[in-house]
């Protein structure tokens, strides 16, 4: 099993498992943020065959080789973009924001920024996912999304038990969270 179906196959089931049961309506719009390989686009378009993915990530050598994992689908898209800019989401709302291990430990990256961000484009009733690899990064992610206020509204912390499957699978909590208003 390669590293790119190992992804695929643990982001799949989680995305089946924790995802999928909490959307209300259809998906037409998904942005990954921070999608380094893009692992997450095939499972998501096949949970959601109509909605358009968006990857954006900063680093321009990732979003190429996003691209190339991705290249049998045909309905996401892959961009050098910089996430600590509003401007970076595009105008129409997003249903699902995916943020996948968001290293808030490193205050240069401004994750807080970029999770504020991600609340501002999402529609309402959309769901943004947040996975993390430890405890006190989940902590920090969820004391983020609490000082919001009422604009969301965060669903329990799940721990992943898709994630420990081999290949250094990690995303080993799930933030979910829906906005309100």
């Amino acid at each position: 099993l390669s590293t790119r179906d190992g992804y695929r196959r643990n982001l799949a089931e989680a995305f089946k498992a924790f995802l999928k049961p909490a959307i209300n309506g259809s998906v037409e719009r998904i942005i990954s943020v921070g999608c380094g390989f893009g692992y997450e686009a095939q499972p998501l378009l096949r949970l959601f065959p109509e909605a358009q993915f968006l990857g954006i990530d900063t680093d321009e050598h990732l979003i190429e080789a996003a691209k190339s994992t991705n290249s049998d689908l045909f309905s996401a898209d892959f961009q050098v973009s910089d996430a600590r800019k509003l401007s970076s989401f595009n105008k129409t709302p997003w249903d699902i924001v995916i943020l996948r291990n968001p290293n808030v430990l490193r205050p240069e990256a401004k994750w807080n920024t970029i999770i504020e961000n991600s609340l501002k484009v999402l529609r309402k009733g959309g769901i943004i996912f947040i996975t993390t690899d430890t405890i006190h990064e989940m902590g920090e992610i969820t004391d983020l999304l609490n000082s919001l206020g009422d604009e969301i509204e965060i669903q329990p912390t799940i721990e992943n038990n898709f994630s420990n499957r081999g290949l250094g699978f990690q995303d080993h909590f799930i933030i979910r969270a829906t906005k309100k208003i």
